[in-house]
């Protein structure tokens, strides 16, 4: 899901609601990701939601040692779309972007780097854009900041 709000306003709707512990929610996959995952789908109280970081800079992640997520409830054509594109990724590609119950990777190398590359190319392109309501944004989580390791 593409989120069309600023960052900043996110952050802001994201600061006025429960921050969860992060053992609360679990990660199931990441949809976008740079030395961990800045968006994706994670299950909170048995349900699924969208989870987007909100964080500023590199610098600010590496400062406070974690990073914020805004947790989003999905609408259901929101929640259609992510299972179509993730379920297309590991049909494709291979279940790449994937977590284990400890929120952290679990590091698979991909089927092939050609389908990769034309799946992500599709993804990109036909991923619809959304504009989020500040009252589907549920709680903010925190995920402390790593490193990933190359998969083996």
């Amino acid at each position: 899901m593409k989120i069309l709000n600023s960052q900043l306003e996110i952050k802001q709707w994201a600061e006025q609601v429960p921050l969860i512990a992060s053992t609360e929610a679990r990660i199931l996959y990441e949809t976008d990701g740079y030395d961990g995952p800045l968006a994706g789908v994670l299950v909170w109280n048995g349900k699924k939601y969208y989870f987007y970081s909100y964080d500023g800079t590199n610098e600010e992640i590496k400062t406070t040692g974690k990073r914020s997520y805004a947790v989003i409830e999905m609408s259901s054509e929101q929640e259609k779309e992510e299972e179509y594109w993730q379920n297309q990724l590991v049909e494709r590609v291979g279940a790449v972007n994937e977590y284990d119950e400890n929120n952290a990777p679990i590091f698979r190398v991909a089927k092939s780097k050609e389908e990769h590359e034309k799946y992500s190319k599709e993804y990109q392109s036909e991923l619809k854009s959304y504009t989020i309501a500040q009252g589907q944004i549920k709680a903010r989580w925190e995920l402390g900041y790593y490193q990933p390791v190359a998969s083996k």
